[in-house]
């Protein structure tokens, strides 16, 4: 299916949004004192398919599939394994996935990390809402790569604060010094900002970071009983599923099992960096305090 007929399928079933009602008066005899006429007002998106302007870059790459990309599989099965110079091709794949005019706000941020600065880019990712995962999962794997190791991401952090705020999974969630939790509107934003294992279709969730015992509870609603004629009794109920910290998908639902599973998860880390050819001197993880 190509990009158009992508387009078309996120956009079926929306309501077209309405200006305000536009008033003509009725001519003489008319039984009706005024006429009222409906005026639709196409989006980005719907315009792109009716062919009256192009589909705008933002638009195009939010519905691209990142995994595609060969390369862009490697580095996330690298980050599963804390790979810290993978986090930050990871954190390069997704800044070149700008727009020219999102990159230029971020180079001069970077340049200058005034409040001036920092307002630039978030007006600017409120008119272009489909770069916000773009520019927020480039934030968040400086952030992992500062929190791992990598020395180059730390000094990033330490000039660009406005960064560890925004991230998509904020720095001191990550690092344990703020909220452990981040109510998300579908499980597929993880998964399209470079975490391949996070399963995907889910809505109305949200992921707990366990900064102790190194795992996250990724939660969702499973099965929702809805009110009574009275309206009460309205009941939802929840599924978990688990990760290690580097996003492994934890295979139990089980949590009693999860310590067990997560020392499995260490193993198998530990055996990939043992070969010679994956160059832990230079690339493995070593979480900063």
């Amino acid at each position: 299916m190509g990009l158009s007929g992508l387009l078309k399928m996120v956009i079926i079933g929306r309501k077209q949004k309405e200006e305000p009602a536009a008033f003509s008066e009725c001519k003489s005899g008319e039984t009706s004192s005024t006429v009222k006429e409906q005026v639709t007002v196409l989006t980005a998106e719907e315009k792109a398919i009716s062919g009256q302007q192009e589909i705008p870059l933002d638009v195009k790459r939010s519905m691209e599939n990142i995994y595609d990309n060969s390369k862009v599989v490697e580095l996330a099965e690298q980050c599963k394994m804390g790979d810290i110079v993978a986090m930050m091709d990871m954190a390069k794949f997704f800044r070149d996935r700008c727009t020219e005019p999102l990159v230029k706000l971020l180079d001069q941020y970077e340049a200058e990390p005034t409040r001036e600065n920092e307002t630039l880019i978030e007006k600017h990712l409120k008119v272009y809402y489909h770069e916000e995962n773009t520019a927020k999962a480039y934030m968040m794997w400086l952030c992992r790569a500062a929190l791992y190791g990598n020395d180059e991401a730390a000094q990033m952090m330490e000039h660009w604060p406005f960064y560890k705020k925004n991230a998509y999974l904020p720095y001191d969630m990550l690092a344990g010094k703020g909220n452990f939790s981040k109510k998300l509107w579908a499980s597929n934003f993880l998964w399209k900002i470079g975490f391949i294992d996070m399963i995907r279709d889910h809505e109305d969730c949200g992921l707990d970071f366990h900064f102790s015992e190194k795992y996250f509870d990724f939660w969702y609603v499973d099965s929702y009983c809805p009110a009574d004629d009275d309206g009460f009794g309205a009941e939802w109920d929840y599924a978990s599923v688990f990760y290690d910290e580097f996003f492994c998908r934890i295979p139990t639902r089980e949590w009693n099992k999860i310590p067990e599973e997560l020392k499995k998860l260490e193993r198998k880390r530990e055996q990939y960096w043992n070969d010679p050819t994956h160059n832990a001197s230079g690339r493995k993880y070593h979480r900063k305090s």
